[in-house]
């Protein structure tokens, strides 16, 4: 159960109602505060995980209908995959919170969909950077410099393989092969090709992404 059926249980039970920007619950003295929910009068205090709403929800425009990327595709065969791509796009990362609403609203078990968000590797649980910076680690770029490159990223910004920088700026991935091994070592940022470089070069080329 995610926090929002149970928040929304216990809201109805309770008797609470919305009102503008917060909302109360008269009947059992319950109150909405700015930073949390609580619920008082039977000695029961709940306070609700705000950075949900203020991070996947908010983006998505939460409502307690489906949002327009569910709408666009529900009832469509093969809808999960395209679903979990607009939703990346727009929110950055797939959460499990996330994973429920979409679970809820498409009628497809929150297991089924954790296991195809965790096999398919464009898919992230976890927040990415802007710009995502992939390295190379097959035998032809490996032997040719990338673990050298990789340090140099390693050490500039203080990220490890699968990491992003506090900032978000960057995102450090490791791959097996980017089939451009006449051009190793191949590092990928984004959608733009850097091949033959060396671990020396890396700081102008990155200082290009913001």
């Amino acid at each position: 159960m995610t926090p929002f059926s149970r928040f929304w249980g216990v809201w109805g039970v309770h008797g609470g109602s919305p009102g503008g920007h917060g909302g109360s619950w008269d009947f059992h003295g319950g109150s909405w505060g700015g930073h949390g929910i609580s619920m008082e009068g039977h000695g029961v205090v709940m306070e609700f995980p705000w950075r949900v709403m203020d991070g996947p929800w908010r983006v998505m425009g939460w409502s307690w209908g489906d949002h327009e990327v569910i709408l666009k595709f529900k009832g469509k065969p093969g809808a999960l995959i395209p679903v979990l791509e607009e939703c990346q796009i727009i929110v950055g990362y797939l959460p499990v919170e996330l994973q429920d609403y979409i679970g809820g609203r498409l009628n497809i078990p929150g297991s089924t969909i954790y296991g195809v968000v965790t096999f398919y590797s464009f898919f992230s649980m976890v927040p990415k950077g802007r710009n995502v910076i992939k390295v190379c680690l097959g035998t032809a770029c490996y032997v040719r410099g990338t673990k050298q490159i990789m340090e140099k990223i390693t050490s500039e910004f203080g990220i490890s393989v699968g990491e992003t920088t506090e900032d978000r700026r960057f995102s450090l991935e490791a791959v097996r092969c980017l089939g451009a091994c006449g051009l190793a070592p191949v590092v990928v940022v984004n959608e733009d090709t850097h091949g033959g470089i060396k671990s020396n070069a890396m700081s102008e080329i990155l200082s290009h992404y913001e």
